[in-house]
């Protein structure tokens, strides 16, 4: 996203968490850093009803994703991804910048698990209501049974 000053905004994606140690001294026109690179701690893995309950979840929001996109529904296989499955599922969700940072900044596959499960209910409602409007407005008002007019008589 250029800015009027002349920077620019830039959103990547990565293959590799890290942590930024320092800036280093380069004659640049961008910043260059110092960094650590660190994965989950071991033994932070979620429970099978836990991983199971996102994985619903995430189910449920990219099918109202893929609504919204009037995109066919390509089934990611969820059950290949290891503790990246929860980054997968911040990725495609509506969470603002700072909620998907703590995600990544999280060290704990099963912590980023019921943080996900807490944080996706109301972006889940959000998403449906979304995607029901949008069905909705593709029928152009033709079928289906539209709401009783009820009068006081």
């Amino acid at each position: 996203q250029p800015l009027a000053d002349g920077r620019s905004n830039i959103v990547v994606m990565g293959e590799r968490r890290f942590a930024l140690r320092s800036l280093l001294p380069e004659d640049t026109p961008y910043l260059v850093g110092a960094v650590e690179e660190f994965d989950d701690q071991p033994g932070t893995a979620p429970l099978p009803q836990e991983r199971a309950e996102l994985l619903a979840l995430a189910e449920e929001y990219r099918q109202a994703l893929a609504i919204l996109a009037d995109s066919p529904d390509d089934e990611p296989d969820w059950a290949e991804q290891g503790e990246t499955f929860t980054f997968q599922v911040a990725a495609i969700t509506g969470l603002d910048v700072d909620s998907k940072a703590r995600l990544l900044a999280t060290r704990s596959t099963r912590e980023r698990t019921r943080s996900l499960i807490e944080q996706l209910p109301p972006l889940l409602r959000l998403v449906r209501a979304r995607a029901d409007v949008h069905v909705r407005a593709r029928g152009n008002g033709k079928g289906g049974h539209g709401h009783d007019i009820v009068t006081d008589a």
